[in-house]
């Protein structure tokens, strides 16, 4: 382990039961929110590369505002995580 990780643990340990808990946690998420996008790359740049060519192809709607588009988007990124990790949405509601 390195020296960083090790000053951070010792921090950790002076701390109560339930805020332990919480830096738990939200390490865990982040894991498993790096691990679930590092296996979903494939399936995100594919929803990138549709985006784009609808983008250039004409087929978005020229009312569909930047952040509709965006928006699109991360439901789809939602979807993808969700479908990786089924226990992924529990955790962030």
């Amino acid at each position: 382990m390195i020296a960083e990780s090790k000053e951070v643990i010792t921090k950790v340990e002076k701390l109560n039961n339930e805020q332990q808990k919480q830096i738990a946690k939200m390490l865990n998420e982040e894991i498993i929110w790096d691990t679930t996008l590092k296996n979903s790359k494939a399936q995100l740049r594919k929803l990138t590369q549709e985006t784009l060519a609808e983008h250039k192809s004409g087929k978005m709607e020229k009312s569909d505002s930047v952040n509709e588009i965006v928006s699109a988007v991360n439901e789809s990124i939602m979807k993808i995580l969700i479908l990786k990790n089924p226990d992924y949405h529990s955790r962030t509601k």
